[in-house]
């Protein structure tokens, strides 16, 4: 088969980008599988094994962007929305939460069933990460971590009083500000090498978000570097974290109890949960069959592929 991969933005990312990661794995996967994937993303964009079409920032109309696309692609995959239908086989992967009211184009897919759910649909491919882009670790250094952009919403706050009230080692990552804490410590923006460092180090990942996560990223991969996640039960998480890798809390309590139980999770257990369920190799399986069936029947379908 012949993908054309198409997002509006660099591949891979510069610093954070989750979904042109994701791009990337499932790009990689596809390939490794037999296919073929034409990329059409941001100058400076690579990937090893596709075909680079690059479109500039200035391109936004869909007709532009499809004239580039050679002829041969059997299934156009786009990772924002068009603007309208495609007259060629396509599917769209929505990554964020759309606004209320906003339309949901035909053959469009989501991150978890809480997400699909919340638009109006069943369909959803779960996010899958490169396993080699991460350092599985046994014994854990002395911090927990929070990392992600410092936004209300994303609850910095609450990683910082557990932090103070429960007097940890916690190492912010995400953004800037000063420490009044000898063990605060906050590390910017990481990426790379860095970020792999402290994930595989932390004692647990705090996730301790307010809004319905499409998916949570982070989340999979400290469980990919048997860090356990300790998170809020809200949108996608009940669907990533299991007993066996993490908590899951509602209240603020229930956080500082789960922090005492930290031990009591295995990291073989996380790296297994995300071997079965959230690779690469996973989620190139799981479009593959939206891709076949959109193809030969045209559209969806009824119920969802992807489990």
């Amino acid at each position: 088969m012949i993908i054309a991969q198409i997002i509006n933005s660099r591949v891979p990312p510069f610093g954070y980008g989750g979904t042109g990661r994701l791009v990337a794995w499932l790009s990689k996967s596809l390939i490794s599988l037999g296919h073929r994937v034409v990329l059409l993303a941001e100058p400076g964009s690579r990937l090893a094994g596709a075909e680079l079409v690059e479109i500039p920032p200035g391109v936004k109309s869909p007709d532009e962007i499809l004239k580039r696309v050679p002829p041969e692609v059997d299934l156009l995959h786009f990772f924002f929305p068009p603007g309208k239908e495609p007259s060629r086989p396509y599917l769209i992967t929505i990554c964020g939460n759309m606004s209320p009211g906003e339309k949901v184009s035909p053959n469009t897919v989501f991150l978890t069933r809480d997400h699909a759910r919340r638009h109006g649909s069943r369909h959803f491919v779960g996010c899958g990460l490169d396993l080699d882009d991460y350092e599985f670790r046994r014994e854990k250094n002395d911090y927990f971590l929070f990392i992600s952009k410092f936004l209300f919403r994303k609850g910095l706050d609450t990683a910082l009083r557990l932090a103070r009230d429960l007097d940890l080692n916690l190492v912010a990552a995400g953004g800037w500000r000063p420490s009044f804490r000898k063990k605060t410590r906050f590390a910017g923006d990481v990426g790379g090498e860095k970020k792999r460092e402290l994930l595989a180090r932390a004692r647990a990942l705090i996730f301790p978000i307010r809004w319905p996560e499409p998916f949570g990223l982070v989340s999979i991969e400290a469980l990919a570097s048997g860090t356990p996640v300790i998170a809020s039960r809200v949108g996608s998480l009940p669907e990533i974290i299991t007993p066996e890798t993490g908590f899951l809390c509602d209240t603020y309590d229930e956080f500082v109890a789960a922090l005492g139980r930290v031990g009591e999770i295995d990291p073989e257990a996380c790296r297994k949960r995300v071997e079965q369920f959230f690779t690469s190799e996973c989620m190139a399986r799981n479009y593959l069959r939206y891709y076949e069936q959109i193809i030969e029947k045209g559209g969806l379908g009824e119920k969802p592929l992807a489990e």
